[in-house]
C-alpha cells in the first residue's frame, strides 16, 4: 500500500478512450474500494462518463467485469489492472 493509503494499479484505455485520456495505459494510486477507484480514474481524466461513455464502455478488473467484481465485494490489490474498453456494436 502506498503512503497515501491507496494502492497502485494499472489502468488501460482502449480505442476511443485513448482519445479522451491521451494515454494507452498508466499506473495510478487509487483507493482499494473498486467503486471509489473507478470514480477517481473517471474524475482524474474528466471523462464524460455519465453523458456518453457509461453506456458504451465495458470496465474490467483483472478481466472480470467490474460490476461482478463489485457485486462479489472484492477489493483491489496492488498491481491489479483496470481496463476501459469501448463496446463494439454491429448489425
Amino acid at each position: 500500500m502506498s503512503p497515501s493509503g491507496g494502492i497502485r494499479v494499472k489502468v488501460r484505455f482502449a480505442s476511443l478512450l485513448q482519445r479522451h485520456t491521451g494515454v494507452l495505459g498508466i499506473e495510478m494510486v487509487v483507493p482499494p474500494d473498486p467503486e471509489d477507484a473507478l470514480a477517481r480514474i473517471i474524475e482524474s481524466y474528466g471523462l464524460p462518463w455519465e453523458d456518453t461513455l457509461k453506456k458504451s464502455t465495458g470496465v474490467f478488473i483483472n478481466r472480470i467485469p467490474a460490476a461482478r467484481f463489485i457485486r462479489e465485494n472484492r477489493m483491489l490489490s496492488e498491481g491489479d489492472t483496470i481496463s476501459f474498453i469501448p463496446m463494439v456494436g454491429g448489425g
